[in-house]
């Protein structure tokens, strides 16, 4: 694999994680000269899966190798996990969103798609259905979507959004009990010790600057102190406009809001099918054979 701008820990790491799976690594360019890592698993319809903030494409392996009948895509998003960075700014970050998931997708010769989304890869994925249904033919929310109505940011997240403090948190060095208590307040500190490898992949992602530079972006982009800001925001109304079929999966302790906020934002989306698991911020975790069953019944079933 091409190192791309990513220290050597992080690139061995990522590497050791995917020799073990039964998924596989490669590149994509976009403008000619832009990389994009992408993790693939099996044929069929496609599958465009889009990761949370700060953990790159490997986090969804357990999902990925046990998803049948689809071509499963998770691409890196810019500046995570193997791609390339970029400098992301909150003024016209949601055009910025569309034009590089236009980009990723004509470069992975996908027309038409599934696409699923977890946490910040969920925003994604709502912005970019809502802007192009005729591209999307499902879509799938993994995991408490932010910016949804009644969702909420943690502290930490919002002095994140500071930006000395932001920086500061950042070069904080990160270990194993970092990464598991981090998940602690994801509601999944059980199910990702279940994963040692990824843990090991995920301290190295930590302890890289154009990965946090990228997360720090995302988090202003969509917060800042005071919480997720206005004109961002995901409104009932919008919902009600993706037209699209679409399949929520939210785990009960999630942080991002509990069973209520669920039930609100899946009767506000409009054709709706709504999953609630006994899990956290990641429920493909602790359910990766529910989830994947989930997933691809809901892609096949046409």
């Amino acid at each position: 694999m091409d190192k791309s701008t990513h220290p050597d820990e992080v690139v061995r790491t990522y590497e050791q994680v995917l020799k073990e799976s039964s998924a596989e690594g490669r590149y994509i360019e976009i403008d000619g000269w832009h990389k994009i890592h992408v993790v693939e698993a099996r044929t069929g319809p496609p599958v465009v899966m889009l990761h949370g903030t700060g953990v790159p494409a490997y986090s969804f392996l357990p999902l990925l190798e046990r998803l049948e009948g689809v071509r499963a895509i998770a691409p890196d998003r810019p500046g995570f996990g193997l791609s390339d960075p970029v400098d992301i700014g909150h003024k016209g970050y949601r055009d910025w969103v569309l034009e590089v998931m236009d980009k990723m997708l004509d470069a992975l010769g996908v027309d038409e798609m599934s696409l699923a989304g977890a946490s910040g890869g969920g925003v994604w994925a709502i912005w970019y259905a809502l802007a192009n249904p005729k591209r999307v033919q499902r879509l799938i929310l993994l995991t408490g979507i932010p910016l949804m109505p009644g969702t909420d940011i943690m502290l930490p997240l919002r002095l994140m959004t500071v930006p000395i403090l932001g920086a500061l948190m950042s070069r904080i060095p990160a270990n194993e009990k970092m990464v598991v208590n981090r998940m602690e307040m994801m509601g999944e500190k059980e199910t990702i010790v279940n994963y040692p490898k990824i843990i090991e992949a995920a301290v190295a992602s930590n302890n890289d600057p154009v990965a946090s530079k990228a997360a720090r972006g995302e988090f202003s982009a969509l917060a800042n102190i005071r919480g997720f800001r206005t004109n961002m925001k995901i409104r009932a109304e919008d919902l009600a406009q993706l037209t699209v079929p679409t399949l929520m999966i939210w785990g009960k302790r999630d942080p991002l809001g509990g069973e209520g906020v669920a039930r609100a934002v899946s009767e506000a989306t409009s054709n709706c099918v709504l999953e609630m698991l006994p899990a956290g911020h990641a429920p493909w975790l602790g359910y990766p054979d529910k989830t994947a069953k989930l997933i691809q019944d809901f892609v096949l079933s046409r």
